[in-house]
């Protein structure tokens, strides 16, 4: 008898540390593909352009999986050393709650839960099994843990974000995480576990994911609904605490009353256009113009359903098209790594997407802008709290000749090399003043050369300051000397 219950005992325990150690591998090498490719080339330029980036990745679900995020791995799409690799300085981290079983993008119940399983077999807490708002703050506690054990620092205001930027600027290889719930079933119908939740740290809310909730209908629910009275409670209390709302996997008439309702912009994190990829994973085209027009942002995936050839040609022609549509300045990444998708580049090889956009004609301008200067303005805009960064909207230049036919005084934003040609060709009668960017942004609040605390003030004979050549593109204000100095 005590052999057979010794050998029960063994029979369990290696029963537990195939669960344990083995199966979340092999499930999640299942779920989160990488589909095999040859290595790309990536040319001496594109590969040095990509180096120079600040990139931005509007979403992954890798907190969901049972790995360690600090060690590189062939599972999955993303972890540290990958990012690292990829020179990604800003990611979004989503946290998965609630997913139906049979999971679809055309109609989805919500009376099944896959999570609750993946949540047990992961060993998660127990107060995970039975409570979605206690994943959300799992979820959450796991990003602080990562941040603890490897480069990455957790945003939760302007100010961190701004002094993040700032370290970038100057050599920090640290990656900035801000925390997104997808779908907001997470408040369990209660308006104060939104001010819990932001109190921990959450700064993007995701209003739905694959079925309807209590806020209203999913673009694969059942309903078709809009925002009902608790999700215009939700948005009127998110834009109170300063979150930003994501609309992804809306419905249409959801996306539209969010639209009429929120007092600031909003984002899509990921997905793409119907126009470029009719699938019924994209939104219309219309409500994609109206997100743009209200200042918003949408971050094209990498995955089939997001873009159809999900290849880095393929994700780049989506993001061409997103670009015409709606304008450079309202298109960023939006990956979905590690969101039960196939790709065909993982975060270490975005160099390959780089290389893309440059193939399909893209500036390096409009690269930089897709690729996270637009995910940086949003964030230094619309993240909570105060700060001292100066932003501008003022136009871009490729060279000094565009810019004396465009305007004879006033702000522009030049890349280094005619910034500098700037102050060699400009007369006696100007006055030269240039900032950093730091990649679009106009603040060097702890590098500054005179009185104007913000600025470096050079006059039109002399050189861009030494080490500026860091900062990738610079604002070039021009003023008469005796005509003062124009403000942003």
């Amino acid at each position: 008898m005590k052999k057979l219950l010794y050998g029960i005992l063994v029979v369990l325990l290696i029963g537990l540390a195939y669960v344990h150690w083995i199966l979340p591998g092999q499930v999640e090498s299942k779920t989160n593909v990488n589909i095999p490719h040859e290595p790309y080339v990536v040319s001496a330029e594109a590969q040095a352009l990509h180096d120079s980036l600040f990139i931005a990745d509007l979403h992954s679900d890798s907190l969901l999986w049972k790995r360690d995020l600090t060690q590189e791995s062939d599972v999955g799409h993303m972890d540290v050393p990958r990012l690292q690799k990829g020179n990604v300085a800003v990611q979004v981290f989503s946290a998965t709650t609630k997913s139906p079983s049979g999971l679809n993008y055309d109609r989805n119940e919500a009376t099944s839960d896959d999570i609750t399983t993946l949540a047990i077999a992961s060993f998660w807490p127990v107060r995970t099994w039975g409570s979605i708002y206690e994943r959300a703050v799992f979820q959450l506690e796991k990003l602080y843990k990562l941040a603890e054990r490897s480069e990455i620092s957790v945003i939760i205001s302007k100010q961190d974000f701004q002094d993040f930027v700032e370290r970038r600027a100057y050599g920090g290889t640290e990656i900035a995480a801000v925390y997104l719930i997808e779908g907001a079933h997470p408040l369990e119908g209660n308006l104060e576990n939104l001010d819990r939740l932001f109190d921990q740290g959450l700064r993007i809310v995701g209003l739905v994911h694959f079925f309807d909730n209590e806020l209203g209908g999913s673009l694969h629910g059942v309903s078709g609904e809009g925002l009902n009275d608790f999700g215009r409670s939700v948005i009127r209390r998110a834009n109170e605490l300063g979150m930003i709302i994501d609309i992804a996997h809306s419905s249409p008439r959801m996306v539209a009353d969010v639209l009429a309702l929120s007092d600031s912009p909003v984002i899509l994190s990921h997905g793409g256009l119907k126009g470029a990829c009719d699938t019924a994973r994209n939104l219309e085209d219309s409500l994609m113009i109206e997100v743009a027009q209200q200042g918003g942002l949408i971050g094209i995936g990498f995955w089939d359903a997001a873009v159809c050839d999900p290849s880095p040609a393929g994700v780049a022609k989506s993001i061409r098209y997103a670009i015409d549509l709606l304008g450079v300045e309202h298109v960023a990444l939006g990956s979905d790594y590690d969101g039960a998708t196939a790709v065909l580049f993982d975060v270490g090889e975005l160099a390959a997407l780089t290389q893309a956009l440059m193939d399909e004609g893209l500036t390096e301008e409009e690269i930089r802008r897709v690729m996270g200067v637009n995910v940086e303005r949003f964030f230094l805009r619309h993240l909570p709290g105060p700060s001292d960064v100066v932003l501008s909207d003022t136009p871009f230049f490729d060279d000094w000749e565009a810019v004396k036919a465009s305007r004879d005084l006033g702000p522009v934003q030049l890349p280094i090399e005619t910034a500098a040609e700037a102050v060699r060709i400009a007369t006696d009668e100007h006055f030269i003043r240039i900032s950093c960017a730091v990649q679009n942004l106009q603040f060097m609040p702890r590098y500054t050369v005179t009185e104007f605390d913000q600025y470096w003030e050079v006059s039109a004979r002399s050189t861009v300051p030494r080490g500026a050549h860091t900062c990738g593109m610079f604002t070039v204000h021009i003023s008469k000397v005796d005509g003062g100095l124009y403000k942003l």
